[in-house]
């Protein structure tokens, strides 16, 4: 079974000369776990709850054709995720789960498309297409844990990646808002995450451009590596007035930083950052 990958995702994979198929499960075993179907389940509702949100905000903010457009889009999407929830169990075989799943991602390409044809930048809209695209990308990065198919695996690399700029991106635009330059701590963390998210970007392109070689994949986001951890260490740091809110957000680039560091087979545990009690 192929997926569906939105464009940027499939330039990234076409880089990797991989395509997406299922791998079959050794019999008497369950496709998915009590944990990793928890996971699952945890995030198709949160996909829910984005698509949701993104319906309010395009509401609130784009009355008119445009609006109505992408309010009808979303709503498709929901019905699509709302069918996923229903069908699911642990021990689905993986051709149909991942062609469940396609009926997801495909509505969600769809919508993608249609928010970039209507030309809306930045704002409430944007900021809730990025948490449907990071929730999109995190269930299937769920749904295709214990695949060992090396073509799957370089599918869910570089949709992580994808996912990863996302999140940095918004991390980056949240800390350029809200930390103040005055402060030099706070102009360390600012200056840090830009930093990291460029770097993330210039992979990316990378990748896109075939100037990166799979084999070489590894080494390339080994460097992503200490440009993370600096970036953490400055914002674990309260004189540089990071809170709750921006920690968040960090929360959600370390998340898809920790999947691609186990993708990769790093050893030891990525930076962590602190907690709020």
């Amino acid at each position: 079974m192929r997926g569906r990958l939105c464009l940027p995702v499939l330039l990234l994979t076409l880089c990797l000369g991989l395509e997406v198929q299922a791998q079959p499960v050794p019999p008497g075993r369950p496709t998915y776990d009590n944990a990793g179907f928890e996971q699952i389940r945890d995030w198709t509702r949160r996909l829910a709850d984005s698509l949701a949100d993104f319906q309010d905000d395009v509401t609130s903010d784009l009355p008119g054709p445009r609006g109505r457009t992408l309010y009808r889009r979303a709503g498709d999407a929901r019905e699509a995720v709302s069918r996923f929830r229903r069908d699911i169990r642990a021990n689905m075989p993986r051709d149909r789960v991942y062609r469940d799943f396609d009926r997801i991602d495909r509505e969600v390409h769809e919508l993608m498309e249609s928010l970039n044809a209507a030309g809306v930048r930045g704002g409430a809209v944007q900021r809730s297409a990025r948490r449907v695209r990071t929730a999109t990308q995190q269930l299937h990065y769920l749904l295709s844990q214990g695949d060992p198919a090396p073509q799957r695996i370089g599918d869910v690399r570089a949709r992580q990646l994808q996912s990863l700029y996302d999140a940095a991106e918004d991390l980056n635009a949240a800390t350029q808002s809200i930390l103040h330059r005055e402060n030099p701590a706070g102009l360390q963390a600012i200056n840090h995450v830009a930093q990291f998210t460029e770097a993330v970007q210039g992979l990316q392109r990378a990748l896109q451009e075939g100037r990166v070689r799979h084999e070489d994949l590894r080494g390339a986001f080994g460097g992503l590596d200490q440009a993370w951890s600096v970036a953490v260490n400055d914002l674990n740091n309260p004189a540089s007035g990071a809170d709750r809110y921006l920690l968040d957000k960090a929360q959600r680039v370390g998340m898809i930083f920790d999947n691609l560091h186990q993708q990769f087979g790093f050893e030891g545990r990525p930076p962590r950052l602190r907690q709020f009690p």
